[in-house]
């Protein structure tokens, strides 16, 4: 990475440091850019006292540079857009894939990957958003209601930029669990916090694939696993309590399922305590965001 996506990284590492932000505004300003620079400063003293924004905030953020972004829903937290909203609706032919260059990646924190239909990347597509900057971006991925090609999955996880990755979200969706325990392991990923899996797609294949990413150390970074369709196999509950260690990682699995007797409850608690739960309704996706 480069001077300018180091200073990023600690910002992304460091979300709720105001100094990492401040030092790049520092930056910002030694290298031309000074209206950034006190954008930056005038929101990050305006969040310290939770007052309301003042004339000359309003004047930068209707800069070009900025009204960009903020015409496509984005809204400037201390200086960034924290979630850019405009890659919500699908990276296809309105998303991102097809602007890439168009992100500006100096004040842009993170890129949302979602779907809502049949309109998420074509394996080319795919292939390019793993290629570009932008993909250290990419915090969330998400699939609803769409059966997705595994070699889509597989060409992300190619990517050497997807360091960022903490959230990926499968409702009412599948895939191959394999290819989806391939993207989790990907090299560039430093380690996914949730995995949400909900609906009534079959995931009878996902016990082995599990146990690999349970196993691997950046689990160690997992702190959500939720996996709710009925269609799953006793073979999850051996993955689970087979698993390392990992004092952090609540569980959640399907209340409904038939292998879930109770001597497997006993068990599973046994190993997890409290954070492992048996939940009858779906998850809230908007609390994956």
């Amino acid at each position: 990475m480069d001077e300018r996506e180091v200073l990023i990284q600690t910002i992304l590492d460091n979300p709720a440091d105001d100094a990492a932000r401040l030092v790049y505004a520092d930056w910002q300003q030694e290298h031309g850019d000074e209206a950034h620079a006190e954008l930056i400063r005038l929101q990050c003293a305006r969040a310290a006292k939770k007052g309301k924004p003042g004339a000359r905030e309003r004047e930068l953020l209707n800069r070009p540079e900025n009204a960009v972004l903020i015409e496509r829903g984005n809204t400037f937290e201390r200086g960034f857009v924290t979630e850019a909203r405009y890659a919500a609706g699908g990276v296809g032919p309105e998303g991102p894939v097809n602007e890439l260059d168009d992100v500006p990646l100096d004040r842009v924190l993170f890129v949302d990957c979602c779907d809502y239909g049949d309109e998420w990347p074509t394996l080319d597509e795919a292939q390019r958003l793993a290629k570009h900057p932008v993909a250290r971006r990419v915090r969330r991925v998400s699939f609803f209601e769409y059966t997705l090609d595994a070699g889509i999955l597989r060409a992300l996880a190619k990517s050497p930029h997807l360091l960022n990755l903490r959230d990926v979200v499968f409702s009412s969706s599948g895939t191959d669990s394999a290819a989806l325990a391939a993207l989790l392991l990907a090299k560039s990923v430093r380690g996914v916090e949730r995995l949400l899996i909900q609906g009534d797609t079959d995931f009878t294949d996902i016990a082995q694939p599990l146990a690999c990413v349970l196993a691997d150390p950046r689990a160690a970074r997992l702190r959500l696993l939720w996996i709710t369709p009925d269609f799953t196999a006793a073979s999850l509950a051996d993955a689970l309590l087979a698993a390392p260690d990992l004092p952090e990682l609540q569980v959640r699995l399907p209340d409904r399922a038939e292998w879930l007797t109770r001597e497997v409850r006993a068990a599973l608690r046994a190993k997890y305590g409290k954070r492992v739960a048996f939940p009858t309704r779906w998850a809230n996706t908007d609390t994956f965001k």
